[in-house]
């Protein structure tokens, strides 16, 4: 049987994320990854050996700089992922989760997005199917309306959204301080 979750978006980031492994990885690791950015501009503060200064510049985020195990492609070695904060849509009660939408995720979030946009269905009013591609050769989620809330469910996730919970998991991390050449003057 398919596994079908049923949620709420209460929150997104606001930019891609970046994440950068220097090496492959291993089954059961928990190894952090070597290079991160929450706000998709600078690495985050935390980072020990940061990449590069900006990630606009950095060679991990450059087509080309990795190939694909899976695909036999050129990729990028600094993959980007979409960060939200959920509910599930049977409890709005519910603790909010961070759900990391992929780069094998990507398009087909952003056609999603794009088909509610075009006719005017604001995301956070929705409740969304998420399941798994069984078809994809990796993990790939895929994303349908179920249906609208309720005007209750709807108060209620606007309430939600302001939660310390949801901003917990879109907010970006302390970044990086930007370099001065891209500091503008006064």
């Amino acid at each position: 049987p398919m596994m079908l979750l049923e949620v709420v978006v209460v929150g997104g980031a606001e930019k891609l994320h970046k994440l950068y492994y220097k090496d492959a990885y291993v089954d059961g690791s928990d190894e952090p990854p070597t290079c991160s950015s929450s706000n998709g501009i600078t690495p985050d503060s935390h980072i020990a050996i940061p990449q590069n200064d900006v990630c606009a510049t950095c060679k991990q985020n450059q087509w080309g700089s990795k190939v694909s195990a899976i695909s036999g492609r050129d990729v990028k070695a600094c993959d980007d992922l979409k960060q939200l904060a959920v509910i599930p849509a049977g409890d709005l009660n519910y603790k909010a989760l961070g759900l990391a939408i992929t780069k094998g995720s990507l398009t087909d979030w952003g056609k999603f997005v794009a088909a509610l946009t075009a006719r005017n269905f604001p995301l956070s009013e929705l409740v969304v199917n998420l399941t798994f591609d069984q078809t994809a050769n990796y993990p790939k989620l895929k994303f349908s309306f179920n249906r609208f809330l309720t005007d209750e469910e709807s108060a209620k996730v606007k309430e939600r959204a302001k939660g310390d919970d949801v901003k917990a998991i879109v907010s970006p991390r302390t970044a990086a301080p930007l370099p001065n050449t891209l500091i503008a003057g006064p």
